[in-house]
């Protein structure tokens, strides 16, 4: 899968928000997001002053990325993560660190996993 990549929040926020070079990129096959940065976006779009305009655009942005879900070995791992550092780290740290690991399922995978229930 050379090319691949994991887009963060930060990357969908700068492309949703007219970067150029962020939207031009996500055009190109190989780039994904996880439902961890759906769940973030939409939060900040609710807590907005313009939430149905954010949702839509988020939606027109996202209807050409695929979205990683988050599965049940990514829970195992964020719980094990969460109980050896429990306080110590917060829950955005842990989110982070579940985004690198599901960058790295994504790099030693030949077929992302899909979204699709059937």
């Amino acid at each position: 899968m050379a090319g691949s990549a994991l887009l963060d929040t930060n990357i969908v926020v700068a492309g949703i928000n007219g970067d150029r070079a962020v939207a031009g990129r996500a055009l190109v096959e190989g780039l994904y997001t996880s439902a961890i940065v759906v769940g973030e976006l939409r939060f900040g779009a609710l807590k907005s002053a313009r939430v149905d305009e954010n949702l839509a655009r988020i939606a027109r942005f996202l209807a050409g990325v695929p979205v990683l879900a988050v599965d049940e070995e990514t829970g195992v791992i964020y719980g094990r993560i969460r109980n050896e550092h429990g306080t110590l780290i917060s829950r955005r740290e842990i989110s982070n660190v579940m985004l690198g690991f599901m960058e790295r399922i994504l790099r030693h995978t030949k077929t992302p996993p899909s979204n699709d229930p059937g």
